[in-house]
């Protein structure tokens, strides 16, 4: 089943971004391609998936959608 995730850099020196505007559909074997995880604090997302353990690195974490629904049915459709 599809699953909605949302892209994140994190720097060089470890500044954590999240690509808000690159939200994309993929199935759950898209995680595979990041096997690190890291618990994070004050994101939306509490987990994020990394392709390296540290430093630079392009990660990925499975959207949290709000419980609205019309504002779920804007940004999805």
């Amino acid at each position: 089943m599809a699953q909605y995730y949302v892209p994140y850099v994190r720097t060089a020196t470890g500044v954590i971004h999240r690509l808000a505007e690159g939200i994309f559909s993929a199935d759950e074997a898209a995680l595979s391609a990041y096997p690190y995880e890291e618990t994070v604090a004050g994101l939306p997302e509490s987990q994020v998936y990394w392709e390296a353990s540290d430093g630079l690195s392009l990660g990925i974490a499975p959207l949290i959608v709000f419980p609205h629904e019309k504002f779920s049915r804007t940004l999805f459709n």
